[in-house]
């Protein structure tokens, strides 16, 4: 009599893109043992998952795939509720999703474009980031299409003088907000972690380049450090890397 092995979830991810750290991030809040499968950036999902886009984390559990890092939060707090990442009130779960509502649209999209306004002229940091986990052959590939890889880049999300400063001062603003924000609490929402915490310091890992995240970080050069540092000295950068020390459990990775 046969025994059948049950399936041991996958994670499509992009290892530094911080949606796929927020994915990560839950799936071990939760215990869930799982297995992370890096991407090269292009590839299309869909034609291995039946998605309908291209963009990550996925997460392949049995005969479920989910898409994107808020349908995957949303269905682990089904899957286990015993570790819950929301507050059991009407307000508090209102108040987290304003909150990662707010965080997707003033910093996800504005981090993304300030710091590839950088990177894309640091090919070895972009084949770092994006060659990640991935074998050694893919290095000289991206060498040879970095070029048409990075105008498509500048088109897709405007990588351009004036949009890195728009996304600059949005980022300042921001967190503006968010320093006044965490002044005098731990939590966004309440007095306990929830995922509002988790959006936020996994969306901000990169100005705090905590040593708990789970994909080393590359040397940035003089002229990154530079970048990031007038957002790393903030005192909401700085709440950042203590929900790391604080809340970044061990990996339960398969």
């Amino acid at each position: 009599m046969s025994t059948t092995v049950p399936t041991v979830p996958r994670l499509l991810e992009f290892p530094h893109s911080h949606f796929c750290e927020k994915a990560r991030w839950a799936l071990e809040w939760k215990g869930v043992r799982y297995r992370r499968q890096a991407l090269f950036p292009g590839i299309h999902l869909w034609r291995l998952h039946g998605l309908d886009a291209t963009s990550v984390p996925v997460f392949v559990d049995g005969s479920l795939t989910i898409q994107g890092s808020g349908e995957i939060l949303d269905y682990l707090e089904r899957r286990v509720p015993e570790a819950p990442l929301v507050p059991p009130d009407d307000a508090g779960r209102a108040a987290c999703a304003e909150w990662e509502r707010r965080l997707e649209q003033e910093v996800g999209i504005h981090i993304r474009r300030f710091c590839y306004f950088y990177l894309l002229d640091r090919p070895d940091l972009v084949a770092h980031f994006f060659c990640h986990g991935q074998p050694a052959f893919w290095r000289p590939a991206f060498r040879v299409v970095y070029p048409a890889l990075r105008r498509k880049m500048v088109e897709a999300y405007d990588i351009r003088p004036a949009g890195a400063e728009r996304s600059r001062q949005a980022l300042h603003h921001a967190l503006d907000r968010l320093d006044r924000h965490v002044d005098a609490r731990r939590f966004l929402v309440g007095d306990v972690f929830t995922r509002a915490d988790l959006v936020a310091a996994s969306m901000l890992s990169f100005f705090a380049l905590p040593r708990e995240h789970p994909v080393a970080w590359p040397d940035l050069g003089e002229r990154g450090r530079a970048m990031i540092e007038p957002f790393a000295s903030r005192p909401s950068v700085a709440w950042v890397r203590a929900l790391y020390r604080r809340h970044r459990r061990g990996s339960p990775l398969d």
